[in-house]
């Protein structure tokens, strides 16, 4: 179909044909495709459907912000965490201020208070998406029946009703979601520790030369107690979810 170049409303009903929107979960261990452009936007639908039937986790991955479908339901309280990697900062709002939801987004180390560590700066390769382009939802992937969804589709209205795309939903590999998993934490603990510097906001790094911190700044020395494991103890806590969801 695609050889043939057709006219969006030819593949829409195309996609629609070949690869309908599912009436709810996937079948077990099974792959499906969603291919767009699709008529509607029953296949964003779907996807939150599926993260709001998780039972122990979410991942998800957003380059250019969160549809109101997956918005939705990441402004519903959970029993459990729901992980969130933007590329940007401030491309949430209310998402943010749910103690279920651990958000991350990019960032680099400038020079400053941070300096001991190596200075860091952006290619420029791409002005648009800077630190995040994959497209991944993982539902349950620690779990026996993990669900990971991913492909070249942005989970947005336009990837959904306008571009050529292609998303595999896959069922029960947990293989795949372990695979999956490993990626994502790998990206979200590095910006994660990103997060708490100060990124320089679209600044050019400043050469060796230029003034680091004040000078006689205290150093920080690690404490030899298990005060910093305190935390992760604290009742219904994120931080005890944290714990217990990756024990």
């Amino acid at each position: 179909m695609l050889a043939q170049d057709p006219a969006r409303k030819d593949a829409r009903a195309w996609d629609d044909q070949h690869t309908p929107t599912p009436a709810g979960p996937p079948p077990a261990d099974a792959t499906l495709p969603v291919f767009s452009p699709r008529k509607g936007l029953s296949a964003l639908t779907w996807y939150a459907q599926r993260m709001d039937d998780a039972t122990e986790s979410v991942f998800l991955t957003a380059a250019f912000g969160v549809s109101k479908q997956l918005g939705a339901i990441f402004e519903k309280q959970k029993p459990y965490l729901r992980y969130l990697l933007l590329d940007k900062p401030g491309q949430v709002t209310t998402i943010n201020r749910n103690p279920g939801n651990r958000v991350v987004a990019g960032g680099y180390l400038g020079r400053g208070g941070w300096r001991q560590w190596l200075t860091e700066a952006l290619t420029d390769l791409n002005k648009h998406v800077r630190y995040v382009h994959t497209k991944y939802m993982l539902i349950d992937p620690l779990g026996d029946d993990p669900i990971v969804i991913s492909g070249s589709a942005n989970f947005s209205e336009a990837s959904t009703t306008m571009n050529d795309e292609n998303m595999l939903v896959i069922r029960g590999n947990t293989r795949v979601a372990d695979i999956y998993l490993g990626e994502f934490m790998r990206l979200f603990t590095h910006f994660r520790f990103r997060g708490k510097t100060d990124t320089p906001a679209n600044k050019p790094i400043p050469n060796a030369d230029a003034p680091g911190p004040p000078a006689g700044k205290k150093k920080l020395y690690l404490r030899d107690t298990d005060h910093w494991a305190r935390r992760f103890y604290i009742k219904n806590s994120p931080r005890e979810r944290e714990r217990l969801l990756f024990r």
